[in-house]
């Protein structure tokens, strides 16, 4: 195998056209060690930057004699790094919301994929410094923007809760948020593993914009984490992560320093914008304007008014609402001081009657459940504040719904629906 044959390939380009690596790495090991013998990089060699990283790929020189192959500073290697061809930027910025998406929620893609040759030896490049220098891949993170395959390559590898925190805290200084997002993604990682195997917790570096956005990210999608078996039937776990979001929600509370600061929250909604709420609002309480307003918006978001007639239905973006969700809004309701009113205003929009059950089936199958969880909601809320008038609404509620045509389907599980029978609220099966 000669020099020109490597710089030929790569082992990290899957598509047509590239000279393909032999599986046999024994043989390979030894050819490459043979045609790298001589080899050093300094800063501009590109072609040497590449040799090293496939033998570093294939085993044939140790990583401690490719360090001392290295010989120019992180600098220089980062920029010989942002230098080497990237081809067309195949990544586009919906691909990489998607990408970042699925690390946030826990469900990350391990397959590191090259659109072209050059993709191919940028990941080879990228596998090699990461063991060797790590130091030079935070260089590459902090400058290479808009090109995002660096990123997408970062976001797709495995990585310790160490690193990840590491090149997290790269990315939240910088001033673009879809880097952000992606400091969050690495982040939300560090605390499931927090969670779940006692290692190290995620910390927060960087302007009060950046902590807002990505620690605002982690809270609502750790709070995925309370419903799992493996949290709930293990005692440390359920200790480790009570702590832990309350921790993230006091760093998030000592960066509200203005309305500005919570406005900056915005900036973080995702589909669990009530546990992200719920939470803040329970513990910095409704300290801010901009939080109460986005609490009762998002009650107001559970509750809206679906338009159309019969199966026809715009709930489009409706959020899903049941039982896990409830607690969340109820901490909403609660502290945005919630009362008869507002509940009437939300009931008014639901449609659930007779009417709708005859001649607007599809109102009535989506809006039976919404009111069976409202009833509830202001079972718990009037409760907690000890509102009589919105005790009593929740309960006229729940007797309208009791008498409309039984339901198949139980919304809420038997210890809540005897929670709620002890306020003289039944909610029925939807």
């Amino acid at each position: 195998m000669t020099i020109s044959d490597i710089l030929a390939s790569t082992p990290n380009w899957f598509g047509n056209g590239a000279s393909p690596i032999p599986d046999d790495f024994d043989k390979q090991s030894e050819q490459v060690r043979d045609a790298v013998a001589s080899i050093r990089w300094q800063p501009g060699n590109l072609e040497a930057l590449r040799l090293l990283a496939l033998a570093h790929y294939v085993g044939a020189l140790s990583e401690s004699d490719i360090a001392q192959r290295l010989t120019g500073d992180n600098q220089a290697l980062a920029g010989d790094v942002l230098a080497l061809p990237s081809g067309a930027n195949t990544t586009s910025d919906e691909s990489m919301d998607q990408i970042i998406n699925a690390d946030l929620n826990g469900y990350p893609d391990r397959r590191i994929r090259s659109a072209n040759i050059d993709e191919g030896w940028l990941a080879t490049v990228l596998e090699l410094l990461i063991e060797v220098r790590p130091a030079a891949v935070e260089l590459v993170l902090a400058r290479d923007w808009p090109t995002s395959f660096t990123l997408r390559w970062l976001l797709h590898r495995w990585l310790t809760p160490e690193q990840s925190q590491r090149f997290a805290s790269v990315l939240m200084v910088a001033i673009d948020a879809r880097k952000w997002r992606a400091a969050a993604a690495l982040l939300a990682g560090v605390a499931r593993s927090a969670v779940l195997n006692d290692t190290v917790v995620p910390e927060f570096d960087g302007s009060n914009a950046a902590v807002l956005v990505v620690a605002g990210l982690v809270l609502s999608q750790l709070a995925r984490m309370r419903l799992e078996n493996r949290v709930r039937a293990n005692i440390d776990a359920a200790m480790r992560f009570e702590n832990l979001t309350e921790s993230i929600a006091s760093t998030v509370a000592s960066k509200i320093n203005s309305e500005s600061d919570a406005a900056s929250l915005e900036r973080a909604r995702t589909g669990d914008e009530a546990a992200l709420l719920g939470i803040l609002l329970g513990t910095v309480g409704s300290t801010t304007s901009t939080l109460s307003a986005r609490g009762k918006a998002v009650l107001n978001e559970f509750f809206r008014e679906l338009k159309g007639a019969g199966v026809i239905l715009d709930d489009e973006g409706l959020p899903y609402l049941s039982a896990p969700v409830l607690p969340d809004l109820v901490t909403i309701w609660k502290q945005i001081g919630g009362d008869s009113t507002l509940f009437r205003e939300l009931e008014a929009r639901l449609h659930f009657d007779e009417y709708a059950y005859q001649f607007a089936f599809g109102h009535y199958l989506t809006d039976r459940r919404r009111a069976i969880c409202l009833a509830a909601l202001g079972a718990e809320g009037g409760t907690l504040q000890s509102d009589d008038l919105l005790l009593a609404e929740s309960r006229d509620l729940a007797a309208r719904l009791h008498a409309l045509p039984p339901g198949a389907v139980q919304v809420f599980d038997d210890v809540t629906i005897a929670r709620l029978a002890a306020m003289n609220v039944v909610p029925p099966t939807s």
